[in-house]
C-alpha cells in the first residue's frame, strides 16, 4: 500500500502497472440531495482546480501504465 500524492507516485513508476484504479476527487455536487449543505462549500471557482488535478492524475495513470501486450490474430 501506498500513500502518496498520486502524480508524484506515478511519474515516479512509469510504465510499472498492468492495471490502475484512480479515484480523482470530484466536486460533490451530485449528492446535493443527500448532503444539501454542500452546495455552499463550493464555488464555481473551485471547478478549474479540480479538473486540473483530475487531468494530473490521469495523464500519470496512464503514464504508469505498463503498454499492452498485443496478442497475435
Amino acid at each position: 500500500m501506498h500513500v502518496q500524492d498520486g502524480r508524484a507516485f506515478t511519474a515516479a513508476h512509469e510504465g510499472a502497472f498492468d492495471r490502475i484504479l484512480v479515484d480523482a476527487p470530484c466536486t460533490g455536487l451530485g449528492a446535493l440531495r443527500r448532503r444539501p449543505e454542500a452546495r455552499w462549500r463550493k464555488t464555481p471557482s473551485d471547478v478549474p482546480e479540480l479538473v486540473a488535478l483530475q487531468e494530473d492524475l490521469l495523464r500519470g495513470a496512464l503514464d504508469a501504465l505498463a503498454p499492452a501486450e498485443s496478442s497475435p490474430m
